[in-house]
């Protein structure tokens, strides 16, 4: 992802050790076989999922639009000029900067002896030497000050896209402002959702996220929609800022405010549910919100969110100027032929 690179191994308890020692070996050790085949999985990749892909295509114009100096702005991936001009010599610069114990994050979960574990970490990536070597400069993005919108043409259904760029951990707003997402999208009584699909039936769908496309910097508050024939991106813009402009005029009552948070903790804990899903947040935590031991304040923190603070979170953040459009519509039909 934009903001980190992650390795994941379902394996029987008793490989646990093999698995560790093949790791270890390949950070000491590393040998790039077949760079330039790769070089080519990877354009195709690219062709699959953002050129010939429209929402994927979307996505990648919305973010350009959204992030003029911050490398969220840019592919993930990276531009089919880029992947061309990958060269061997690049990535392993790539590999020694950042393929480090010190930049490291290793979760294991699972049906293991802590102590014996821990054993054969320190045995086996002890060996392993950090390197201070500092990664490339990030620019900031510089405030926002007026709207922005993105028109692309495809051969394929509309969709809309809106951005508003919010901040990153350790802001106490992230944490409204996924309440507020949820209040929006989250489940068939959303608000949006509601409105959009069930009553006006102008929508196919509607989705909202928080940290897009990355949570380790400032980045956006999306939402998204789907609209319904004959319906237009147009008209669920309209509609979406009806409910904004609702967010923060009004005070969310203690009911439906009450029900999201039931909804959140729910939801959060069902991510703990599996192996994968419990070694995943954790990783997450300890990378991008102050350490493993703050998972579980996240369902007080969502608890303790009230109907004022969405009100002026809404207010300060989802304004005009802050907000990013991406429309994506069929091409016309002398275009297609």
């Amino acid at each position: 992802s934009y903001d980190h690179t992650s390795y994941v191994v379902s394996l029987p308890a008793n490989r646990l050790e093999a698995w560790i020692r093949v790791q270890a070996d390949i950070l000491l050790d590393a040998v790039f076989r077949l760079f330039y085949e790769e070089v080519d999985v990877v354009k195709e990749e690219r062709r699959q999922r953002n050129e010939d892909q429209p929402v994927g295509y979307l996505m990648e114009r919305f973010l350009a639009t959204a992030f003029q100096k911050h490398p969220y702005g840019r592919p993930v991936i990276g531009s089919m000029e880029e992947i061309a001009n990958y060269r061997l010599r690049t990535a392993w610069d790539f590999w020694e900067t950042h393929y480090r114990p010190n930049r490291a994050v290793l979760v294991i979960v699972g049906d293991i002896d802590p102590e014996r574990t821990k054993e054969l970490v320190e045995r086996y990536f002890g060996v392993l030497e950090p390197r201070e070597r500092s990664p490339a400069w990030i620019p900031e993005e510089p405030e926002q000050e007026e709207e922005r919108r993105v028109r692309v043409e495809f051969n394929a259904e509309p969709w809309l896209m809106i951005g508003w760029h919010q901040p990153a951990y350790p802001a106490r707003d992230i944490y409204v402002l996924d309440v507020i997402q949820a209040l929006l999208t989250s489940g068939r009584s959303s608000r949006l959702y509601k409105r959009l699909v069930v009553e006006e039936q102008t929508a196919l769908s509607v989705a909202g996220a928080t940290g897009v496309p990355g949570a380790r910097y400032p980045s956006l508050f999306a939402l998204y929609a789907q609209p319904r024939y004959p319906h237009t991106p147009e008209e669920l813009e309209t509609a979406i800022y009806e409910e904004i402009e609702r967010l923060q005029a009004e005070l969310v009552s203690e009911e439906e405010l009450q029900k999201i948070h039931n909804q959140a903790r729910a939801s959060f804990f069902s991510t703990l549910a599996s192996d994968s899903g419990l070694a995943k947040n954790m990783a997450y935590y300890e990378l991008f919100r102050g350490g493993w031991e703050n998972l579980l304040a996240y369902p007080e923190l969502i608890q303790s969110v009230t109907a004022e603070e969405i009100r002026e979170t809404a207010r300060k953040y989802l304004r005009p100027e802050r907000r990013t459009v991406a429309i994506l519509a069929p091409a016309p039909e002398d275009a297609v032929n």
